[in-house]
């Protein structure tokens, strides 16, 4: 039983997936604003007017109710990083909506709060091997990679991290942008790759190529588990923290680590 009208959340939109949704933002947004159906009621994040004068025209056209979230201040969220306040503004603004056009009261503060504290696996996700902090993200294109490091600048900011990167053949246009990014952070980062089991349409981009782009100090290491444990190592030796980023299939390699 579906019910009517629907919520439709448009999350931030870059340059990702252009094989399949198309090569300019406008391309994308127009594929992305594909989900919303007559009468929908439609919350989006600001994002460059390019894409909020697509959804919004597309919205108008299937007459729904379009709105961007707004912000909210409140000191409960100063736990997250940036981009984890958005994302998370936008998810709060869209439970707001489902629970006015059900007729039922808002969240209470109490269960807001408890929501800061959700640990989703690959964002952000920390962890602690014999004390050495290990940050496991999923960024795999610029938007998201600046976003990481935006992050992790606030989280540890007299430290530069080790890197443990693979990218997806997929992500050969962008890699270049992504690993500079990288590179304003990174001392020193071992580029490995990831499981050949998920089919030839998800090969990885060999570790030298990203060792002839980058510029920071780059080891090469094929076995994922042993760059990581090289990276922990090193970490420990120059004391700061470990980053494992660049696919969503390396971080699974060590989902049940």
């Amino acid at each position: 039983i579906s019910r009517s009208p629907t919520v439709r959340v448009i999350t931030d939109i870059g340059l990702d997936h252009t094989e399949l949704l198309g090569n300019t933002l406008t391309e994308i947004a127009q594929e992305k604003a594909g989900i919303i159906h007559q009468s929908d009621s439609v919350v989006m994040n600001r994002q460059a007017s390019e894409i909020e004068m697509v959804v919004r025209q597309h919205a108008e056209s299937q007459f729904s109710q379009f709105s961007i979230a707004s912000p909210i201040i409140d000191d409960f969220l100063k736990i997250l990083p940036d981009f984890q306040q958005r994302n998370w503004t936008l998810a709060y603004r869209a439970v707001e909506k489902r629970l006015a056009l059900d007729k039922k009261p808002p969240l209470p503060k109490e269960v807001l709060e408890k929501s800061v504290h959700i640990t989703i696996p690959g964002r952000l996700e920390k962890r602690n091997v014999d004390g050495v902090n290990i940050i496991f993200d999923v960024a795999h294109n610029p938007q998201k990679i600046r976003a990481l490091i935006d992050s992790l600048r606030k989280l540890y900011p007299d430290k530069k991290p080790i890197f443990v990167v693979a990218f997806g053949q997929n992500k050969h246009s962008s890699l270049a942008e992504s690993l500079a990014i990288i590179d304003n952070l990174a001392q020193l980062a071992y580029a490995t790759t990831f499981s050949a089991n998920y089919g030839k349409n998800h090969c990885n981009i060999q570790p030298e190529n990203i060792r002839h782009v980058m510029k920071s100090a780059v080891e090469i290491e094929h076995n994922p588990n042993k760059a990581l444990e090289k990276a922990i190592k090193k970490a420990r030796q120059l004391d700061t923290y470990v980053v494992v980023a660049g696919s969503f299939y390396l971080v699974s390699e060590f989902a049940a680590s």
